[in-house]
């Protein structure tokens, strides 16, 4: 399959789905409902991943290499979708937001299968798509594996929640980065430097807002884990942010960075004095 033009995510799984066996099929209808992504029975993808650089990150590297023809780029981009699709299922039952039933199994199985198959044809090498998503999927339970020792001992060390957001995020950057291997190598080490502040960006104002979401989950809140108060991590995440724009502008990566520079001024709001000032040290304790 490719990926053209605007098309919504939703529209990508529909399409997807009228490829999958039938008893996969009628499992996966209603999927991100399912997964709580959505809080509407007939909702869709779109209602959690709506961030542009999210759906759609392999556009976000083109500026570097403008000789990637239109097939390529399509194809790379029902890659990053698929991965997307498998890794957020995955993500989902791992936070133990969701149960791992019979049914979601069948759906894991299928679209790991789809994951796969759309990165060979992207790289065409499926002997190299199975090596890249294992090691996609051993990057995950490592940050997962951290996460647990974290909540058992009650605390984290900076140096330590970048770890885990790093490792934690690194698959849905898979397909881009193989994408920038083929054609861009010399800007790979940029990409993923910016790529991470980004994440960390992101990850650290959720963080920062799914306190009770986190109490009632874990037990405990991320900021509670570092010893930082919610509104410094929610301002730290405009300080990493701000740093990943650096970080792609100085790369190359305009169209990245003009994005994240537009996510930097959204993430602007008052803060109190103790907040802004944790806000600023945490961020940049995190983007160092």
């Amino acid at each position: 399959m490719l990926v053209r033009g605007d098309e919504p995510l939703d529209t990508t799984f529909e399409r997807l789905l009228t490829e999958a066996p039938g008893d996969v099929r009628s499992r996966a209808q209603g999927l991100p409902y399912r997964l709580g992504l959505t809080h509407r029975p007939h909702g869709g993808w779109g209602d959690f991943a709506s961030l542009e650089p999210i759906c759609d990150l392999p556009l976000y590297v083109l500026d570097v290499m403008p000789r990637v023809g239109e097939e390529t780029v399509a194809q790379f981009r029902f890659a990053h979708r698929a991965g997307g699709f498998h890794g957020l299922l995955i993500d989902r039952v791992a936070d133990g937001q969701v149960t791992l039933d019979r049914d979601l199994r069948s759906v894991r199985t299928w679209l790991r299968r789809v994951r796969v198959a759309a990165l060979a044809t992207a790289i065409g090498d499926a002997c190299e798509a199975e090596r890249l998503v294992q090691r996609a999927e051993r990057a995950f339970r490592a940050a997962t594996a951290l996460e647990r020792r974290a909540r058992s001992t009650g605390k984290l060390a900076v140096s330590e929640y970048v770890r885990i957001v790093s490792l934690k995020t690194a698959w849905l950057a898979g397909p881009t980065v193989a994408l920038l291997r083929r054609g861009a190598a010399d800007h790979l080490a940029a990409f993923e430097r910016g790529y991470t502040l980004f994440m960390l960006g992101l990850q650290a104002l959720d963080d920062g807002s799914d306190i009770a979401e986190d109490e009632a989950l874990f037990g405990v809140s991320v900021p509670a884990l570092l010893g930082v108060s919610p509104g410094a991590m929610r301002q730290a995440a405009r300080v990493v942010t701000e740093h990943a724009t650096s970080e792609l502008g100085r790369a190359g990566f305009a169209r990245f960075a003009a994005w994240s520079e537009s996510r930097t001024r959204e993430l602007r709001s008052p803060a109190g004095l103790l907040s802004a000032l944790g806000g600023l040290a945490l961020g940049e304790r995190l983007a160092a």
